[in-house]
């Protein structure tokens, strides 16, 4: 509607398009009713543009229904009413009566005063140029000459590709998952600008198609074309007739005058696109023809650039999206290879040696990982989207296991499963994660506090320097637990964390409430039993 563009065929297709995605969509148990629904504000864009589609086909329509002075009166009341709804929504959405946009929803409009969760999640961090490179090579320089031969024959596919590649460019700089949505139409504008050059230099002669062949003309057809020149007589005759001439057509257009046909609201829309679509057309000339010399550099050149894409694609494939998350592998000094399958074996632990009806307490990261290959019911997963139960997670993890241990019987939970990479150098671990659980937490219990997890110089560490804080919490218990036993290097004291590269500050750990369950090969994944006591229970503290 913006670029004048607006058709018949335009507004079919949106609103099938919405409607039969809408209920579809509906269909999803996670999705249900939310698409129509004021609490989910992330659909209400597409709502939108919906609704201003009926409204502007409608305004066409009243306007060949009514007078121009009616039709004034009838644009003055829907600008008010329209300002009147729009202020009694910002009104509601203040007042908490209908729920403004989401967090999530800030993140990806580029906000950067958003709650904790949101911003723990690795998948919502910003891109970084060499995220572009790594994944799509020679397609980042490819993708502004597409953009500039769309430019040079805007139509209505063309302007739909240029929205949909800006748009994208903008919101994958945002997410770094929203990279994916940036590929599609990455290799489309390079494919544009690769067709387009190579037919440049090629000089390829393509056969305009009979609708756009009246349109399309070069100048030197132009030129070749001049308008026939009047004789001299029939110039004298006409100075001689003129006032005659002029009296008759007077009076010939007074009689044949007639009053137009009404147009409805397609014909009205079908003359305003091709005013506009006339002014912004581009005459394209004809191309010159170029060397055999220069069409075979430029036509190797992309080929040789294509080759190594393709060689660069496969190795990144094998690299970076082959691997599976829960078997890892590091290669030793002498070219061998260690795998670590850590994860599949707790999990097949808590498949083959628990309850059915067992419920286990993790970090929300391997909820869904729990669920598929272990088979037992997790208290928090990667859904992340109620951050108060997440925040009573990390409450549990952050705290004594006095106080710990109230939120765990309250969970009802049978087992708590960590992960530790101190034994290995395994970087993502939850001790490396800790933080996140803090500030989660703290955001819903103010008695957690991120302060005190650090030490006297600002430093997160694990070593002697830490807080008693850090060193009481749950969580450094359960990673640490029989850790100061173990060598872990040579030349290093026991319980050396490889990871962090120190040495614990604490190593005489002991648990009232749980007990050591399981624990993986290379101490990977940790798992606790909660203690089932009655005579423990009657001692557990207030909270």
């Amino acid at each position: 509607m913006i670029c004048g563009r607006f058709s018949m065929k335009v507004y079919v297709a949106y609103c099938t398009f919405y409607i039969l995605g809408t209920l579809l969509s509906m269909h999803v148990q996670f999705v249900s009713f939310q698409p129509v629904s004021p609490n989910s504000p992330e659909h209400m864009g597409a709502a939108g543009v919906f609704g201003l589609l009926q409204i502007y086909t409608y305004f066409y329509w009243t306007k060949s229904m009514v007078t121009p002075k009616e039709f004034k009166y009838l644009v003055r009341m829907a600008i008010l009413g329209a300002v009147s709804v729009l202020a009694l929504l910002i009104l509601a959405a203040l007042s908490g009566r209908v729920p403004f946009l989401t967090a999530r929803f800030k993140a990806l409009l580029g906000s950067t005063s958003n709650i904790a969760i949101v911003k723990s999640v690795s998948e919502h961090q910003p891109s970084s140029w060499t995220t572009f490179f790594f994944d799509m090579q020679c397609l980042v320089s490819l993708v502004p000459v597409g953009l500039y031969f769309c430019f040079m024959h805007l139509t209505n596919a063309n302007l739909f590709v240029i929205l949909y590649t800006l748009t994208a460019m903008y919101f994958s700089s945002i997410m770094v998952r929203l990279v994916l949505v940036l590929s599609p139409i990455c290799c489309i504008m390079a494919g544009i600008a690769a067709s387009e050059t190579m037919k440049n230099y090629s000089n390829v002669q393509l056969l305009p198609t009979s609708s756009s062949a009246p349109a399309i003309k070069s100048k030197k057809s132009e030129v070749q074309e001049p308008k026939p020149e009047p004789k001299k007589q029939e110039k004298v005759a006409g100075k001689k007739k003129k006032g005659k001439r002029k009296n008759e057509k007077s009076v010939d257009q007074k009689v044949v005058k007639k009053k137009p046909a009404p147009m409805d609201i397609g014909d009205k829309m079908r003359a305003k696109v091709l005013a506009a679509r006339s002014k912004n057309k581009i005459v394209r000339t004809e191309k010159k023809p170029v060397s055999f010399l220069t069409g075979g550099m430029v036509t190797v050149a992309l080929l040789v650039l294509f080759y190594f894409y393709t060689i660069h694609c496969t190795w990144v494939t094998s690299i970076a999206y082959s691997s599976p998350s829960i078997v890892l592998a590091a290669v030793n000094h002498d070219g061998s290879k260690t795998v670590f399958d850590d994860f599949r074996e707790a999990y097949q632990w808590l498949k083959f040696n628990t309850d059915e009806d067992a419920r286990v307490m993790s970090w929300w990261d391997y909820g869904y990982q729990i669920t598929a290959m272990g088979n037992r019911t997790v208290i928090v997963d990667n859904n992340t989207r109620n951050n108060t139960h997440i925040a009573r997670v990390g409450y549990a993890m952050a705290s004594p296991e006095e106080r710990s241990i109230k939120v765990i019987r309250e969970l009802d939970v049978d087992y708590v499963l960590v992960v530790f990479g101190g034994k290995i150098g395994y970087s993502s671990d939850d001790i490396n994660k800790f933080l996140w659980m803090v500030r989660i937490s703290g955001g819903i219990f103010p008695e957690v506090v991120e302060a005190e997890y650090y030490n006297s110089q600002g430093m997160y560490t694990v070593d002697y320097t830490a807080t008693s804080t850090m060193h009481n919490s749950l969580m450094y218990s359960m990673c640490y637990y029989r850790f100061g036993e173990l060598m872990t290097q040579y030349g290093k004291p026991v319980g050396f964390d490889r990871t962090r590269n120190r040495e614990i500050g604490k190593k005489d750990i002991k648990f009232r409430y749980l007990e050591e369950a399981f624990t993986s090969e290379h101490w990977m994944v940790r798992i606790y039993r909660v203690k089932k006591d009655p005579e423990v229970d009657e001692y557990l503290p207030t909270v």
